[in-house]
């Protein structure tokens, strides 16, 4: 009697298990096992990005699953149900807060099944092998740098050094997407977007743990309003900056203007960049900005002045450039240190003290000279022999 129910237990457990298998193939019936699994409550707060941090706490739990996988490269990742702006905001804060995230693309796509469940589809522009390899590429670029700059010891310091090195080595093209817009194609190829440049500065801050995010919005040379432009704010000892390294490495201008744009206050950076709302009212001070920080700003053009951009010129020539800059405070200001230095050919007087400081040569052909005047900046090049 006993064996009997045995055989017909078994006989009915291996019905059910039948049933069961026939329903998850032709029912669905395993999405919706697995949307009846649960997700946390609250976020984890395992992240701490800029716009992580902005998210909402559903769209936060979002975030956390799909970090939690995407690097294995999955067709889907189940995510809780988020309207499409919700999913809109994710997908930016993963592009925003992840600069090594190069093999993700620029679209995803939100699949909701019969039973409700929800997953993100994301779109990838290579393989898992592919990102591998060239991970390991972007990997040498940012240690070699991090051990270039292991004596430094102030962030300022160490974020000239990134800001120079991606403007020495990378070339501005007017491409969208891919490794264009990616801190690869930037700091390996050597060819970025603004969002490359961006995304790259990012990448090495990180990895020196400065605080730092991508900020966006418009600048006065954008043709079209939906193109738009990215650039970095910066934390360098307790304040923020705007800095934007694209802006700094000018394509067609003859004469490099390179600290035009590095650590700026919201005031200086609105001269020509429109930013999106939330990034202003957070760069209010200019301490640690390029001229200010060099003390290199001037209020009117005098003998004072002149020994300073004197010791100036010396201070570059002994590193071996032959590009120096300074800023005045006002228009007026700006057009009578041009008349003296190069109308009335003062810059010669004033080489002639910079060559003996720094016991360099002068040159023999003639000095070139440029003026920024949004920002009331003149640049001097081509001043002493190599």
């Amino acid at each position: 009697m006993t064996k009997k129910f045995i055989k017909v237990l078994a006989i009915l457990v291996s019905g059910v298990a039948f049933g069961l298998l026939l329903w998850i193939l032709a029912f669905d019936g395993l999405e919706k096992i697995e949307g009846a699994k649960s997700f946390p409550e609250e976020p984890q707060g395992t992240y701490d990005g800029y716009y992580y941090n902005s998210l909402k706490d559903d769209e936060k739990i979002a975030y956390e699953q799909i970090m939690a996988q995407i690097e294995s490269f999955p067709k889907k990742i189940r995510v809780p149900a988020i309207d499409d702006e919700g999913i809109s905001d994710v997908f930016d804060a993963l592009h925003y807060d992840n600069a090594g995230f190069f093999f993700l693309g620029d679209n995803c796509t939100i699949e909701i099944t019969n039973f409700g469940t929800s997953y993100f589809v994301p779109e990838y522009t290579m393989s898992a092998e592919e990102y591998k390899s060239s991970k390991e590429e972007l990997d040498r670029v940012r240690n070699m740098i991090l051990e270039r700059t292991q004596s430094l010891t102030d962030d300022y310091d160490k974020e000239i050094y990134v800001h120079d090195y991606i403007v020495d080595r990378c070339n501005y093209v007017d491409k969208v997407g891919g490794t264009y817009s990616s801190s690869y194609g930037c700091l390996v190829r050597g060819f970025a977007s603004c969002e490359g440049y961006a995304k790259a500065m990012k990448y090495l801050l990180d990895a020196m743990e400065i605080e730092n995010y991508l900020a966006y919005g418009t600048t006065e040379e954008d043709s079209d309003e939906d193109e738009g432009h990215a650039w970095n704010i910066v934390k360098i000892n307790s304040d923020f900056y705007h800095v934007d390294v694209t802006w700094d490495d000018p394509v067609e201008a003859e004469i490099e203007n390179r600290y035009a744009y590095f650590n700026l206050d919201d005031e200086e950076i609105s001269k020509t960049h429109t930013a999106d709302k939330r990034f202003l009212g957070v760069c209010t001070e200019d301490d640690e900005n390029y001229y200010v920080k060099n003390d290199i700003v001037f209020s009117s053009y005098d003998n004072q002045t002149r020994d300073a951009i004197a010791s100036e010129l010396a201070r570059q020539m002994r590193l071996g450039e032959d590009t120096v800059s300074f800023r005045m405070e006002n228009k007026q200001a700006l057009k009578a240190a041009e008349e003296e230095l190069f109308d009335m050919n003062g810059i010669y007087s004033v080489m002639f003290s910079a060559s003996a400081i720094a016991g360099r040569n002068l040159t023999q052909k003639e000095i070139m000279y440029a003026l920024d005047e949004t920002h009331m900046i003149i640049i001097i090049t081509d001043f002493f022999e190599q």
